[in-house]
């Protein structure tokens, strides 16, 4: 008998775990049906965790960002119940997600509404989406292709690698200050803004939101291994290596401290640091400047066309406003909420 792979009984381990927690995600947070909505919030009402409501600087049309833990049961119900909110109070203008055309096609077509699948990979971008065509809006795509994203993650690695091995040139000076910049556009852009309204930890410590969290992190893996399963393949192969075998060999390390001496004990622990500080800083600068700052452009300024959008129509007879009370509801990953804000606050 030819023995199956290892990484083979982890995914369909991951399988069973992310289909009854599923399920019991799905009635955990289910949100009871009424014949009356939920309130709509107000423009920066901030009662409501890992949401942001303002006016777009250059339109005045209300932005709701709705910030969400991928794949989350919460963030799920969250994510549908406000746009179903603006739908049944008649201000739904638009639903922007946080996704690009060949992404939403790979998604849409492997786990549909109602197929086992979905149920396992039930995700706040199709809720969103569906829930916002329930009431004739259609989805708009807000996110960088993935193809430029890809090509910018090499770029932005072999750029780094360079810098890393110029120090006297600039290049440690010039890492430095993109993760500051990056740092201050995207996470933390609070203390150079007239509004000064963000997200911050509280939102991301929501019991709620926590109490959900293990959902998330089986469906990450399994939606890489579906979606690419060469590399999904290589991602569970790793974990289960580092499972079975990190364990014996941090214990044989462990038993080896004994027979070295203070001088290589240290040598040890400084080599370790290094190369822990040279993959932080490299995936720092990859996943400030290319995954947050860089597609944060590029997520408001498709909000902003949508609020133009909403605007044009809403302006009646010799320019009068008569449609202003559309909101456009953008649904995103929560590190991209306050950079996309930071943006719309500005009329440029």
């Amino acid at each position: 008998m030819i023995p199956r792979p290892r990484w083979s009984s982890a995914v369909g381990l991951l399988v069973v775990l992310a289909t009854s927690l599923s399920l019991s995600g799905c009635l955990a947070f289910q949100l009871p049906s009424s014949s009356s909505p939920p309130p709509v919030p107000a423009v920066g009402d901030r009662r409501s965790r890992q949401t942001l409501t303002f006016p777009d600087a250059r339109t005045g049309i209300t932005v709701h960002l709705v910030g969400s833990m991928h794949y989350n049961p919460y963030s799920i119900a969250k994510a549908s119940s406000i746009v179903r909110s603006y739908g049944e109070a008649g201000s739904l203008g638009s639903v922007v997600v946080e996704q690009c055309p060949a992404r939403w096609e790979k998604v849409t077509e492997l786990h549909p509404p109602g197929t086992v699948l979905r149920a396992v990979l039930d995700n706040e971008m199709q809720a969103a989406a569906e829930a916002g065509e329930a009431f004739g809006t259609d989805v708009v795509l807000g996110d960088e292709t993935i193809e430029t994203v890809d090509a910018r993650v090499k770029e932005a690695f072999v750029e780094t690698a360079k810098d890393l091995a110029n120090p006297l040139g600039g290049g440690w000076a010039a890492i430095a200050s993109d993760i500051r910049t990056a740092y201050s556009e995207a996470i933390d852009p609070a203390m150079g803004d007239k509004d000064g309204v963000y997200l911050s930890a509280l939102d991301l410590l929501d019991p709620k939101l926590l109490l959900a969290s293990p959902l998330s992190f089986l469906r990450y893996p399994l939606a890489i291994v579906i979606k690419a399963p060469l590399l999904g393949a290589a991602l569970i192969s790793l974990l289960t290596f580092l499972t079975i075998n990190g364990p014996a060999e941090l214990a044989a390390e462990a038993g080896g401290l004994a027979d070295m001496s203070l001088v290589d004990i240290l040598v040890e622990m400084v080599e370790g640091a290094a190369a822990f500080t040279l993959e932080t800083v490299i995936l720092a600068r990859i996943f400030l400047t290319v995954l947050l700052v860089e597609r944060n452009e590029v997520l408001a300024r498709n909000i902003r066309t949508e609020c133009i959008r909403l605007a044009d129509e809403g302006k009646g007879l010799f320019g009068r406003k008569s449609n202003t009370d559309k909101v456009c509801v953008a649904v995103l990953g929560m590190a991209h909420c306050n950079g996309v804000k930071s943006l719309l606050m500005d009329e440029k």
